[in-house]
């Protein structure tokens, strides 16, 4: 009964958080998503507030990010849409490289950081990079990460960390944008002209539509919405399984030969193994013409949902006391190093700066949608081009920064060489991007 009564209280959960984020303007303005108001509500609910939900079903939702993290990569593999550049593949790299930048940018300046704190808060060296440009998603998947490897407590400090992040680049980000604006205005009356980057970009043509309609309905097959449903949570459900007897069979053929081997397999996390078991079956179902991108997406969505809400509905307030030292530095190090991104590495290597510097801005500090927010509201609009290279760019870093495979991993390794071997290395790797990049940019502009 207990999982019936958690399913149920989780689904009542999202239904308030849905009327309170459509109902509420505020709330739509700031991203607070239904998700995060439903795990507030349960949160809210149990022992550390109204204690009118029994404590087994808390018990139940803390199991639940690590178990449903590996369907969530599952599914973002099989709902990736395929990712053409159209010659636009300059801007791309300098996009891709320049998210690479930030993003390890954020875990090299935490980690760097987090060395000064007790080893038990190591892994709360990435929930900058994990919590501001993951959201709170990517925040629930770590803590699935962290439990398996005892550090539960570092990682939720990720769910703040998010919270924080997106009130942060909200508030920030007007801020810059202001600036930016005042400096435009400056620069108009300087130049005697009243043409400005404003008047171009509105001179761009509307976005292009994108359908996302079902185009690999099956040639030959004549599949009803029901069955084409089930072939959808088979295909989320075949890479899990796939991945969860290929780690037990693994690991008990490695036990009669590498015993060492075999405990470095139990630590590697099962998402990692699905995600690879993903790409053939979608291989598969692309050469059956059975693959629905658009199901894996709403399927993706769906798990994303309850893992956030499972994840904020456990949560420890009493870790707020403890760690606020934490949390306020940490914050200050990512706000720092995100400003330093902003105005002098973006400019000086992304084309369409700073419609495509916002996007960036507001992405690392709270969500893709914040960074969209943000740029409407410097133009009143959304110019295509800036958010088509952006879009482009995101398949080659998404899905291993920002809470992709990599950032994931990543911890394993700060526990295994600790945070300032991993904080000097990835620091170093950021110089080896930048410098090059920037290279290549004077020299494309000296042509």
């Amino acid at each position: 009964m207990i999982a019936v009564t958690s399913t149920g209280f989780a689904c009542l959960a999202l239904l308030v958080g849905m009327l309170l984020y459509y109902r509420i303007s505020f709330l739509r303005k700031y991203l607070i998503q239904p998700a995060l108001l439903g795990g507030a509500l349960l949160l809210a609910l149990g022992a550390q507030g109204a204690e009118l939900i029994p404590e087994a079903n808390y018990d139940a939702w803390s199991g639940w990010p690590g178990f449903l993290i590996s369907f969530l990569f599952s599914t973002l593999i099989l709902a990736a849409p395929v990712s053409k550049s159209r010659g636009r593949a300059r801007s791309v790299i300098f996009q891709g490289g320049y998210v690479w930048v930030l993003a390890l940018g954020q875990i090299a300046a935490g980690l760097a950081l987090i060395s000064f704190f007790e080893p038990r808060w190591w892994l709360a060296g990435h929930i900058i990079e994990i919590g501001w440009m993951g959201g709170h998603g990517s925040a629930a998947a770590l803590i699935a990460v962290a439990e398996d490897l005892g550090h539960r407590e570092a990682a939720e400090l990720a769910l703040f960390s998010a919270t924080i992040g997106l009130l942060y680049g909200s508030v920030s980000g007007m801020l810059f944008i202001n600036l930016l604006q005042r400096k435009s205005k400056d620069a108009k009356v300087n130049n005697g002209s009243e043409s400005s980057v404003d008047d171009r970009a509105a001179s761009e043509s509307r976005p292009q539509q994108v359908s996302h309609q079902n185009s690999n309905r099956p040639s030959g097959l004549d599949l009803d919405e029901n069955a084409g449903w089930l072939i959808s949570v088979i295909a989320a459900v075949v890479p899990v399984t796939l991945a969860f007897f290929f780690l037990e069979l693994l690991s008990a053929m490695l036990a009669q030969t590498y015993p060492a081997a075999s405990s470095w397999m139990g630590k590697l996390p099962l998402f990692f193994i699905a995600l690879l078991f993903a790409f053939p079956v979608r291989k598969i179902l692309q050469g059956l013409n059975l693959l629905d991108t658009n199901r894996a997406r709403i399927l993706n969505s769906l798990i994303l949902e309850f893992l956030i809400v499972s994840a904020i509905a456990t949560l420890d307030l009493g870790l707020l006391l403890d760690s606020w030292q934490i949390l306020l530095s940490l914050t200050i190090i990512g706000a720092i190093w995100t400003a330093f991104c902003f105005f002098w590495i973006a400019p000086r290597l992304l084309d369409h700066h700073p419609d495509l510097s916002i996007i960036n801005y507001g992405m690392s500090t709270g969500v893709t949608a914040l960074g969209l927010l943000l740029l409407r509201s410097y133009r009143n609009r959304i110019p295509s081009e800036p958010a088509t290279v952006y879009g482009l760019a995101a398949p080659f870093s998404a899905p291993f920064i920002g809470g992709g495979i990599i950032s994931l991993l990543l911890p394993i390794w700060t526990l295994e060489f600790g945070p300032r071997s991993l904080a000097a290395v990835l620091g170093l790797i950021v110089v080896a991007l930048v410098a090059p990049l920037i290279w290549m940019r004077r020299f494309r502009n000296a042509k």
